[in-house]
């Protein structure tokens, strides 16, 4: 750069630097949420709510993975049930697979890619509880805390999110707020 003038003082100076090389990080961010109701309020689980000890409640967990920059490599997104809460299937896949293994209990969305010029993905699935006596008076899991990885391939850098588990206790379903606590 040129310099012409410093305050009042006419000064003939250049001033000169390496360029600096800026990267982006990348910004992917997981969503995990459950809900009994569509935001439109038609239900899309089944059974009791509140929950009740011995009767199975289907939920809706829709997971999703939101970025606007750089393409991501082996992306995953794990979480382990609980022993009272069955797989109920898979109800939409929009890239991917979902697979979950009884053995472990551990339910894994798994992508090889997630392109540069996609900046969402999602997958939605069922779940079915059926509280044991020791859920009643409180809310009862879904799942256990969810871990998604990747790995940004332009950065060659890692990326870890962890989230909290889910519950019954559904804050983002208007119509089922106020109702997970597990009766008797």
């Amino acid at each position: 750069g040129k310099v012409g003038r410093v305050g009042e003082q006419e000064v003939q100076r250049s001033i000169s630097t390496q360029p600096l090389s800026l990267r982006y990080r990348l910004d992917a961010v997981f969503v995990g949420t459950a809900r009994y109701f569509t935001e439109e309020g038609a239900p899309i689980g089944s059974g009791p709510l509140p929950p009740v000890v011995g009767e199975p409640t289907t939920y809706r967990v829709y997971w999703a993975i939101e970025k606007s920059l750089h393409e991501l490599d082996a992306v995953t997104v794990t979480t382990t049930l609980p022993e009272s809460v069955v797989f109920g299937g898979s109800k939409e896949i929009g890239a991917g697979s979902l697979v979950f293994t009884t053995s472990t209990r551990e339910l894994r969305w798994s992508l090889n890619k997630l392109p540069e010029d996609v900046s969402l993905a999602e997958v939605s699935f069922d779940l079915v509880l059926t509280p044991n006596p020791l859920d009643s008076g409180r809310f009862a899991p879904l799942t256990t805390g969810m871990l998604f990885t990747a790995k940004d391939s332009l950065l060659n850098e890692a990326i870890t999110q962890n989230s909290t588990a889910l519950s019954t206790d559904l804050l983002d379903d208007d119509g089922a707020k106020g109702k997970g606590v597990v009766k008797k």
